[in-house]
């Protein structure tokens, strides 16, 4: 993995990402089983982790539509599944949330990238903000009402938030963005359409 920007400095992206490659393979070999109890708390760290590892795939994922065309791909969804062998409808699902994220509920983002909301609960936060009456609640109310649901996620988990906030699903994808960007690849005529799981 090389890229790099201004003089051949590493992208911070990648950088991070070879870091952490480096850092788990010296975890490979490692027998858990021997590891202090406490030590073994490091599941809820991991856990926080991989919030955050999620939260940089989205980011990314939302910039990525020139990847997708250069690639002959319809959308980002379709480019990563096809690279990582991944199911299609979870891929089209994280780049809609991924849109969301970066169009809309800024919030929302920056608690998924410090770790302090899940994925599942960033589709539920971000589907149940959809579902208010933007133009009869007003950007400052809405901006609110986005702060203190991330505030909630941090005693709720997927389905008591999507209770708390309205009733909205753990498995519905944000809905206020299209899955492609304006310069995104049309699709071939031989290639079914998918459709948001």
């Amino acid at each position: 993995m090389s890229s790099t920007f201004d003089h051949g400095v590493v992208h911070p992206v990648l950088a991070c990402v070879e870091a952490m490659e480096s850092a788990l393979k010296e975890t490979v070999d490692v027998e858990v089983i021997f590891m202090a109890p406490a030590d073994k708390r490091a599941a809820l760290e991991l856990t926080r982790v991989e919030a955050r590892v999620a939260g940089l795939k989205l980011r990314v994922m939302a910039v990525c539509d020139d990847v997708a065309v250069a690639g002959g791909a319809r959308d980002v969804a379709a480019l990563v599944t096809h690279h990582t062998r991944t199911d299609a409808g979870a891929n089209r699902r994280d780049l809609m949330l991924a849109l969301a994220l970066d169009r809309r509920w800024t919030q929302v983002a920056g608690a998924l990238g410090q770790g302090e909301v899940n994925v599942a609960q960033a589709q539920v936060i971000c589907h149940a903000l959809e579902e208010l009456p933007a133009e009869e609640v007003g950007a400052e109310l809405l901006a609110k009402a986005e702060a203190h649901v991330v505030e909630k996620a941090a005693e709720f988990g997927p389905r008591e938030l999507g209770g708390w906030a309205g009733g909205s699903s753990t498995s519905s994808p944000p809905r206020s963005v299209s899955s492609t960007r304006p310069n995104s690849s049309p699709r071939k005529n031989n290639e079914p359409s998918a459709r948001p799981a």
